[in-house]
């Protein structure tokens, strides 16, 4: 989430599709400008449907799980 928030922005599907074989990464950061850049994030309440639903609705998710 770092990487994201400090303007390295991701690649879109069509701008960088998946093919399934085994290559050099491509990624161009010219290609993710306007696509999707981070601006920070922050966590959810744990066990929060509503804030969950809020966060869906205005951001993508990224789902952590700790399991020890």
């Amino acid at each position: 989430m770092n990487y994201v928030a400090s303007s390295h922005p991701l690649e879109t599907e069509s701008a960088y599709p998946y093919k399934g074989v085994d290559a050099t990464c491509a990624y161009s950061s010219s290609k993710g400008v306007g696509a999707l850049t981070g601006t920070g994030y922050k966590a959810i309440t744990t066990n929060s449907g509503s804030a969950l639903a809020s966060a869906v609705a205005s951001n993508p998710i990224s789902v952590l799980i700790e399991a020890d």
